[in-house]
């Protein structure tokens, strides 16, 4: 126990939490976000940047007997945790945090799986790792705000090192003392900054959030100690990212965070903020049979967070295109939809995507959605496509259809992680995908994923 409030009550909760006493809701909200970030993970493990990262990772970091996924050799925990993190996140098809404005999965679940390895946890322990990360997660997100994103933070990399932390203690049943170390010594080297939005720095920042929060419990565990008053302390890190602002009432919330529909899921390999821009136009195709030879122009009327986003006007590169909305527009009236297969240089090099990206136009629309309602639809959009015979065809979206405030079911989860794993697998992804539905009936050094 510790003296401090703010990281006492988040080693207590982390270390105290006890998956059979879950609320239906959350421990079904960590479940989703296993089997779709384990989906996500296998797809991932292919990309070239991948591959590159795991190639670093084992030469630098090591071999042992943690499993990294898409190889047949085994690494040390710290070289799983990286390369499993830059595979979760890789193709920006992991799930989305509402509360805090971070991709929380795909840093807390390697992490957690790694000390699961090490310490040959059982798929309870595993599952309670993530849901504690998520809500740790979620609890400091509400207590700095998304004004912390706003800042230019990357919160996927500040927090997730954090909550990944969180998660790995709880992973590896570390005492509330213990895990606050673990927390502390983790959030003493946290950090990101938004910069990285479109380039190759972003799914390694995210497995190096994983490695981070891993290596602070294992070195919590051996004994190292770091400052408890690194959260909102005098010369914490809420004075050095956020004009010293936490609110510590938010952590009252922990453990039922995730009641709520505060994570997104992902239908498309693209930034969150582009999915309900595709959906628009999905929905205009089907509706009115439009196709892409029949469009002359796109207007797209979108909130300022969809735009700092989207940054990437025309991407010139697979990475730059997750975070562009003419490439986001143009893929999906050339392709029907946007898929992994999609985001390629050969793709993105298409004369016909470029005629497409040259007919999208966006427009920042402050009042898009009513004043009382911007924090609820934050990647909020109008899409209006005007064809060549004249005709004006419009769809707003507010939240794409797995997105706060909506909320994904298993089957879509399934039905993704299916796509994303098949390929891969075969056969022995529904295998797989039973198993990991069914985590916490796991025994002690049962191997989660097969």
């Amino acid at each position: 126990m510790t003296t401090i409030p703010t990281l006492g009550r988040l080693a207590d909760f982390a270390a105290g939490l006890d998956v059979a006493r879950l609320a239906p809701r959350v421990a079904e909200s960590a479940r989703l976000s296993l089997i779709d970030t384990v989906g996500v993970m296998i797809a991932g493990a292919s990309d070239p940047l991948a591959r590159a990262a795991a190639a670093h990772a084992l030469a630098t970091r090591g071999t042992g007997p943690c499993r990294i996924v898409g190889s047949e050799a085994g690494g040390g925990p710290l070289t799983a945790a990286l390369v499993n993190g830059v595979a979760a996140h890789v193709l920006d098809f992991d799930d989305s945090l509402y509360e805090g404005m971070t991709h929380p999965s795909a840093a807390i679940l390697p992490a957690v799986l790694a000390a699961g390895d090490l310490m040959g946890a059982g798929g309870g322990d595993i599952l309670a790792g993530l849901a504690a990360g998520i809500e740790i997660e979620a609890a400091l997100g509400r207590g700095f705000s998304n004004g912390l994103y706003d800042r230019g933070c990357w919160t996927t990399g500040l927090l997730g090192a954090i909550a990944a932390a969180a998660g790995a203690a709880r992973a590896m049943r570390l005492d509330a003392t213990t895990a606050a170390q673990a927390i502390a010594l983790a959030t003493c080297q946290a950090a990101g900054s938004r910069a990285v939005l479109g380039s190759d720095a972003k799914p390694y920042l995210c497995g190096r959030a994983a490695e981070t929060g891993l290596d602070a419990a294992l070195a919590a565990r051996g004994g190292l100690t770091a400052p408890e008053s690194v959260i909102d302390g005098a010369a914490g890190i809420a004075r050095l990212v956020n004009d010293g602002r936490f609110d510590a009432d938010a952590l009252a919330g922990l453990g039922t965070a995730l009641e709520r529909p505060i994570l997104g899921y992902k239908r498309f390999p693209v930034c969150s903020s582009a999915q309900a821009p595709i959906e628009a136009v999905r929905d205009i195709m089907r509706g009115h049979g439009v196709k892409a030879a029949d469009v002359a122009r796109v207007d797209c009327d979108v909130t300022p967070f969809l735009a700092a986003c989207l940054p990437h006007e025309r991407p010139a590169t697979p990475s730059e295109a997750r975070f562009s909305l003419p490439f986001a527009v143009a893929c999906t009236l050339a392709n029907g939809t946007v898929e992994p297969a999609h985001l390629t240089a050969q793709e993105l090099g298409r004369p016909r995507i470029h005629a497409l990206m040259a007919r999208v136009a966006t427009t920042v629309a402050a009042a898009l959605v009513p004043a009382a309602e911007a924090d609820a639809y934050p990647e909020a959009v109008r899409v209006a496509i005007t064809t060549r015979a004249g005709e004006r065809h419009e769809r707003m979206v507010r939240a794409a259809s797995c997105l706060p405030p909506n909320r994904a079911s298993l089957e879509i989860i399934a039905e993704k992680f299916r796509a994303n794993s098949a390929p891969v697998l075969g056969e022995r992804s529904n295998d797989l995908l039973a198993r990991l539905a069914r985590v916490e009936t796991l025994g002690p050094g049962e191997n989660l994923l097969g």
